[in-house]
């Protein structure tokens, strides 16, 4: 009895072997073209996951500033402290004769509002929804299904950095202004 590869590859799956090696190896090299090119990435805390139905590798810097004041409305919003979070995780995954690809970069603040700021719920809520949103202009998702037979076009590999770059230098702009002078990145 001959069995198509994608069958085999599929019963591998379902009895828990990992994915083989060649694709390990294609994965890896697509995200070393991407810290190659975003070089920002190496200085970010890396993170391997792997598990029986795939791979991922996820980045994360982190950056505090301490106590800061927005205005926000006719009132001064004070802040014990407010962190930028910047994470990039890409994964992989093959399952059912398809290539999967996840793709999330987000940029992200999370303040803290003081005690001492007087807003009322609503604008308490209103200020946090707001920020939100504004992380919302920092960030990029992809999700990428692919035949067993294609490889992750160039193309696609060039619009997934130009997006990382545009998103990032986007956050540095907003957090230059805003937060500190100095740039989060090297």
């Amino acid at each position: 009895m001959n069995l198509s590869e994608s069958y085999k590859k599929r019963l591998q799956e379902l009895a828990g072997v990992a994915l083989p090696d060649i694709e390990i190896n294609e994965f890896q090299k697509i995200v070393n073209e991407v810290i190659e090119r975003t070089k920002f990435l190496k200085y970010y805390n890396q993170t391997v996951i792997k598990g029986d139905d795939g791979i991922g590798i996820n980045f994360q810097k982190q950056e505090c500033f301490g106590e800061k004041s927005q205005q926000f409305q006719d009132k001064i919003i004070y802040m014990d402290e407010i962190c930028a979070v910047s994470e990039f995780r890409i994964s992989y995954r093959h399952f059912n004769e398809k290539k999967w690809y996840f793709i999330n970069f987000k940029n992200e603040m999370f303040p803290t509002i003081s005690r001492k700021t007087e807003l009322e719920d609503l604008e308490r809520t209103v200020f946090m929804k707001m920020m939100q949103i504004k992380n919302r202009n920092y960030e990029y998702t992809k999700e990428l299904m692919l035949n067993e037979d294609e490889k992750l076009s160039q193309e696609i590999i060039n619009e997934i950095v130009n997006e990382i770059i545009k998103k990032t230098f986007s956050f540095e702009e907003y957090l230059s202004g805003t937060f500190r002078e100095e740039k989060f990145y090297e």
